[in-house]
């Protein structure tokens, strides 16, 4: 196997008391495209900070194509959109791109970075003139400016209409094409169900699972049965291939490996049962239940 892209040893975080990272360990490979995903606090910004030089870790070793982050070739090689908006004031968006550019060995050209993110629109205007989405929109594309080999996007489509959110994917899909390294968080898990050769699952400081969507089904249940009733849960716990049961009033989610053993079982209440749906189970469902799963 080639040697990684990204490594991490160890790597461990705390903020006065709060242990955020307690051993961090994971490698990331030429091409890949990964979604970091964890509940709010997990510590996934904090993670990617800490690959990109931004924090310091501490304990544990960071390295990007064999040497340290804060190695001149990485950064030449590494494009960041952080949770937090870049907004330099009485700057215009094509001149912040062509600022960001100069910072880079090899990056594109302010018009060639203008065309591929459709910002003809926003080129002239200030940047602190722009809307939320917008300027999101703008800093997606100031980690791209550098024309780097890996990506980091931490919550990338954050006050993005729903325009705008499908754009930046269509922009992904066509940089994984080109073969580049992705690393993605975002909160609409739906996203990167299609775009993510690889889920990392940041759970209670650790690296709960690593591995693919259908790998993650396969442990965590392949479909799901939802439906509204008045029953009680009690008679659900037990049926045979249930993973795990989610209820909240009078809704209930049955991820099982087996749909169709499920369904079988619940004929005896079908008359007590409302608005059924069948569905392939969906990572919002399965990080839903990741961390109950766990700790039982």
């Amino acid at each position: 196997m080639t040697a990684p892209i990204i490594e991490a040893k160890s790597i461990k975080k705390a903020f006065k008391k709060t242990e955020v990272l307690k051993g961090i360990d994971f490698r990331i490979y030429e091409g890949e495209v990964i979604a970091l995903v964890g509940e709010n606090g997990a510590g996934k910004s904090t993670l990617i900070k800490i690959i990109n030089n931004l924090t310091r870790a501490d304990d544990g070793h960071i390295q990007l194509f064999g040497q340290a982050p804060d190695a001149k070739e990485v950064r030449n090689r590494v494009g960041v959109m952080l949770q937090e908006n870049i907004v330099l004031h009485r700057m215009k968006v094509k001149e912040m791109l062509e600022l960001a550019g100069s910072y880079y060995a090899e990056p594109l050209t302010s018009t060639e970075i203008i065309d591929m993110m459709n910002l003809d629109d926003l080129a002239d205007k200030k940047v602190t003139e722009l809307s939320g989405g917008q300027k999101r929109k703008v800093n997606f594309a100031l980690s791209l400016v550098g024309n780097p080999d890996v990506v980091f996007l931490d919550e990338p489509t954050a006050s993005m209409d729903v325009k705008a959110r499908k754009d930046l994917w269509e922009i992904v899909s066509y940089l994984k094409e080109q073969g580049k390294t992705i690393v993605v968080t975002s909160h609409y898990l739906e996203e990167l169900e299609n775009i993510a050769s690889r889920i990392l699952i940041l759970q209670e400081g650790v690296i709960a699972f690593d591995g693919t969507l259908h790998e993650l089904r396969k442990i965590r249940g392949e479909g799901t049965i939802s439906f509204n009733t008045e029953l009680s849960e009690s008679l659900f716990n037990q049926l045979e291939g249930l993973v795990s049961l989610h209820h909240q009033s009078d809704y209930y989610s049955l991820i099982t490996q087996n749909v169709n053993a499920l369904l079988k079982q619940l004929i005896p209440y079908i008359d007590e049962l409302k608005n059924i749906t069948i569905q392939q189970t969906t990572l919002n469902h399965l990080l839903a239940y990741y961390k109950g799963e766990n700790q039982s």
